[in-house]
């Protein structure tokens, strides 16, 4: 139970306070220097293609060696034979980023990055934000597979915490320069791997062994499958901000970027539930444990779905108001761009749920292919339709790839299709789609409300349809019957 609380902690309150911090940013950096945060949020997503699986792949080959008690030597080992790669992908995205970082970004986004506040120390330290996270995720998914998930936590929890509040601080007292942002993202990500470090080390206690490159091949196929769902992903997450700054003024293109950092508020939320009941969901998959499966699978999917209901009932209700305080301006023309990227982050979240199962079974098709397919086709025929990329155009396509993405997750369940698929369209799709229209009706009757009406509206709304959709679950139900009669009387 602690490790799912500090894994909530971990996920939702960096999230909030991202959520909170953005509005103060764009009014403090402006639209058009904002616009850089949105390519540095790119950079990441692609740079991650660069992991292939490893995070995914260490923290699961960690779980299996400390579940048959592996002799301490082996640890040793596994932690050995993953710094290599990932020292060596920090290293080339340090150097890219001092040699021509410059030269692609601007290539890459058509942007005057001058013009963003973006110059060439800047950009070096948006690579070098970039490349010492990956030092920090090795770790970080060895001390989760080793199952010391609180420690892990509470190192995300401080520095993200630092690198969110610090940011704003030294924008608002010191100057407001980009450049400056990403000196301070590059201090804060050495912090953490530098803890994170000092945390795996301690609990290896044979460190100095070499690296076995034998039982990294013996995995090769958990790399593979892992690294091609990370490639999707990321390229799918990448689209519409890679698209846009050839269609759009780059002070629209930053208004877009923030309308993004909170409707992806949506995903953090959600996706910290999976997290939290991932490592167990995991473990019982692997021990074949198929009850314990199917109830965990349902309250994690309970869970994931009421919030996201919640959050995308009441962004439909109190879009005109949440974007007056976001944006300054009652009619921005960013109404439904809010909406449908609110909605795709929560169908990436959800979508995680089938990413476990992929995961235990080894089983990475057809998703994958379906998700290949929807990347190439679904923007190509938009474009044709639409014959321009407009901001609402961006999100409508990218928020249909992860609904393909999100209804192509069924397909992962065939090892356990008897048990989960059914579970899977009752307590995660339906509600889904009850709460889409119940929003939308709502939203068409509330939208001439004044502000304050519409933010109350909006929260007791969401508030209501997460419980409706809670107290649905007989997972849920039966977890809290059990607390409430294991309590003293």
């Amino acid at each position: 139970m602690q490790d799912v609380a500090s894994g909530l902690a971990a996920r939702v309150l960096p999230g909030l306070a991202s959520v909170l911090v953005v509005p103060l940013l764009v009014k403090v950096l402006g639209a058009q220097q904002y616009a850089a945060i949105g390519i540095f949020l790119t950079v990441q997503a692609l740079s991650a293609l660069l992991d292939v699986g490893l995070s995914t792949s260490i923290s699961r080959q960690a779980a299996w060696l400390t579940g048959s008690k592996t002799a301490p030597r082996e640890f040793g080992a596994l932690l050995h034979s993953f710094e290599i790669p990932y020292f060596a992908i920090a290293s080339l995205i340090l150097l890219t980023g001092a040699l021509g970082g410059h030269a692609i970004l601007r290539a890459a986004f058509h942007l005057d990055l001058e013009s963003i506040g973006l110059d060439s120390p800047g950009t070096f330290f948006l690579f070098a934000s970039i490349g010492i996270r990956f030092p920090f995720w090795l770790y970080f998914g060895y001390l989760s597979g080793r199952r010391f998930i609180q420690t892990a936590n509470y190192i995300f929890l401080i520095a993200e915490c630092a690198r969110i509040f610090g940011g704003l601080a030294l924008m608002i007292w010191v100057a407001p320069k980009i450049s400056l942002f990403f000196v301070w993202q590059f201090l804060t990500g050495l912090f953490a791997a530098a803890a994170a470090t000092f945390a795996a080390y301690r609990i290896t206690h044979e460190a100095r062994v070499a690296p076995n490159w034998r039982g990294l091949m013996e995995i090769r196929g958990v790399l593979v499958g892992a690294g091609q769902m990370l490639l999707l992903f990321a390229l799918a997450g990448s689209l519409d901000k890679l698209l846009l700054p050839r269609f759009v003024s780059a002070a629209e293109y930053g208004i877009y970027v923030a309308i993004g950092q909170l409707a992806i508020g949506n995903f953090i939320i959600v996706y910290a539930v999976w997290s939290a009941f991932h490592p167990r969901l995991l473990a019982a998959i692997a021990a074949n444990e198929e009850r314990t499966v199917r109830q965990t699978f349902l309250s994690a999917a309970g869970v994931m779905t009421a919030l996201c209901c919640a959050f995308l009932v009441g962004t439909m209700i109190a879009t005109p108001a949440i974007l007056r305080l976001w944006v300054g301006a009652r009619q921005t023309g960013f109404d439904l761009v809010l909406i449908l990227v609110a909605a795709g982050y929560g169908l990436l979240a959800l979508s995680y749920l089938a990413l476990t199962i992929h995961q235990g079974a080894g089983h990475y098709f057809p998703t994958p292919l379906i998700f290949a397919g929807t990347i190439v086709i679904v923007p190509t025929v938009g474009y044709l339709m639409l014959q321009r990329i407009d901001v609402n155009a961006v999100a409508a396509l990218w928020m249909l790839i992860y609904a393909i993405e999100f209804l192509a997750g069924a397909f992962t369940f065939r090892l356990y299709a008897r048990r989960l698929l059914p579970v899977w369209f009752a307590y995660v799709v339906a509600p889904l789609v009850a709460a889409s229209l119940a929003g939308g009706l709502l939203s068409r009757w509330t939208h001439a409300l004044a502000m304050p009406a519409q933010l109350i509206l909006a929260i007791c709304c969401a508030a209501l349809i997460a419980s409706v959709v809670a107290v649905a679950n007989p997972a849920i139900r039966n977890w809290v019957r059990y607390h409430l009669a294991s309590e003293p009387r």
